[in-house]
């Protein structure tokens, strides 16, 4: 099969395409990590990290964890607006809602909502979920793009029309974690700016409930992993990573406080596989 040099992989897209000051923060915090830790943590080796070496050592594991979410959310920030700017596009197989078997382009209009898994080349916007995603220069072609998504170009002007239902408190039970998480970012902004107050501790908010909503949707889903300890380590990074404006949450600390929670959770996921 010939390889197309100009269909990037979203991880070869980020190094070719973005600043090198992105690229270089997050590679700076990578050398606390072993490349296997990293894939534990839902990242790519950028080129960081040892795949046989010692990591650098580190005082606090949770802080440098935190650290490189925070290298990866302005990377993929970077990486976001050059999207939405034209400057690079995106093709990726639908598997959600429907699953397909051919690629489609993806609208660079909505790139602000995308949420990439570089790792797996993967992203999800809104109830879309996309796989094989790959990287190519310049803007889509509108024509193209117009095929794909016939309907994309009237969305706003069908929002403007239809008259919309006023979320109830009772509906925030229903939504799922990663909007949550959005609206939290959101409200903190707002704090922030608007009202001009910190999140920092000691007055800052514990997303806990946020963490253990975000595991029974993971064992709806049946992604559960097999410990405790990985599990946790997973919802620490993915909390830092999408609510970081609010109180950080230390693996350690989800065990302890959701380690009976889990139990309950992994059986149900066991008897619902067989």
């Amino acid at each position: 099969m010939t390889h197309d040099p100009s269909r990037l992989s979203l991880r070869n897209a980020l190094l070719h395409w973005c600043f090198e000051e992105r690229v270089e923060d997050v590679r700076a915090v990578e050398g606390y990590f072993r490349s296997q830790d990293l894939a534990r943590h839902g990242w790519p080796n950028l080129g960081g990290a040892s795949s046989r070496g010692e990591p650098n050592p580190v005082e606090d594991e949770d802080e440098a964890r935190a650290e490189l979410s925070r290298a990866w959310r302005g990377l993929l920030l970077d990486f976001q607006q050059r999207v939405e700017g034209g400057q690079v596009h995106l093709r990726g197989v639908q598997t959600n809602p429907e699953r397909r078997l051919d690629d489609s382009l993806l609208p660079g209009q909505w790139a602000a909502e995308y949420r990439f898994d570089v790792l797996a080349g993967s992203l999800h916007v809104w109830e879309y979920r996309f796989v094989n995603v790959v990287v190519l220069p310049g803007p889509a072609d509108k024509e193209a793009l117009a095929e794909a998504w016939p309907s994309a170009a009237s969305v706003s002007r069908t929002k403007a029309s239809s008259p919309t239902r006023e979320l109830r408190v009772e509906d925030v039970a229903l939504l799922d974690p990663g909007v949550v998480a959005a609206l939290l970012e959101r409200h903190a902004e707002h704090v922030r700016t608007g009202l001009r107050k910190q999140l920092l501790p000691p007055g800052g908010a514990s997303p806990m409930a946020l963490i253990a909503s975000m595991m029974q949707h993971r064992a709806k889903e049946l992604t559960l992993l097999p410990t405790m300890a990985a599990e946790a380590d997973w919802l620490s990074e993915w909390c830092g990573r999408v609510a970081p404006s609010y109180f950080s949450v230390g693996a350690k600390r989800i065990q302890n406080l959701l380690g009976a929670l889990y139990k309950d959770l992994l059986a149900a996921q066991k008897k619902s596989t067989g």
